[in-house]
């Protein structure tokens, strides 16, 4: 997300009111609108040690917006301590566990496009249809994710590698269950993933209910 901060882009967010968590790089420039001094945002965290994290409950000035910041030192996927840094609308204590949650935005992405359903290969142009196409996949997904959860929970846990990293994608793991039980019917199962799928179809069909009645 840090490639995503420049400064239209947060004047439009702050301007609408819209909550965001977004982080940014440790050499950006920090401006203190009540001393007028400008310092590099790594400086303001220099004493953070691995595990720990601060909440600044002052605005500063990035980028010419203003914002709060906040910070916490973490291990990157090779176990290396870096800074985390943090810029956001509001609420800065709540800014790490928040942010924590952008890795179900990002499997979603990947789940739809190149790392399962190649929802990009589609050559639909027409709004309704793309739509259509867009709630069968997400649909799909929630299906694929929910079993996933319950197999790592409950039959089969995912092995870890080193570093706590998984052996196998989460979502290639849900998606690969499925797949085998569609197309080979005949095989022996330990769930019935079309259980999930009820509640799931049932869920949908409330939703879309719900948002026609507004």
């Amino acid at each position: 997300m840090r490639q995503f901060v420049g400064e239209h882009r947060i004047a439009y967010l702050n301007r609408n009111g819209i909550r965001y968590y977004i982080r940014i790089r440790e050499n950006f420039y920090v401006d203190d609108p009540r001393t007028g001094k400008q310092l590099k945002a790594f400086l303001m965290f220099a004493a953070l040690k691995s595990g720990q994290c601060r909440v600044l409950h002052r605005i500063y000035r990035i980028n010419r917006q203003l914002c709060y910041l906040s910070a916490s030192k973490v291990k990157d996927k090779n176990g290396i301590p870096e800074l985390q840094l943090i810029i956001s609308f509001n609420r800065p204590e709540i800014a790490r566990q928040t942010y924590k949650e952008r890795r179900q935005i990002e499997t979603a992405f990947r789940g739809m496009k190149s790392g399962g359903f190649n929802i990009e290969d589609t050559h639909l142009t027409d709004l309704e249809r793309i739509e259509k196409l867009f709630t069968i996949v997400m649909l799909a997904f929630a299906w694929a994710y929910v079993v996933g959860v319950y197999i790592n929970q409950h039959l089969k846990p995912i092995r870890l590698l080193k570093h706590d990293e998984k052996a196998k994608k989460p979502f290639k793991y849900r998606l690969e269950y499925i797949t085998t039980i569609l197309l080979k019917p005949l095989a022996i199962i330990k769930l019935n993933v079309f259980k999930f799928f009820h509640v799931l179809s049932l869920w949908t069909l409330l939703l879309l209910s719900h948002s026609r009645l507004k």
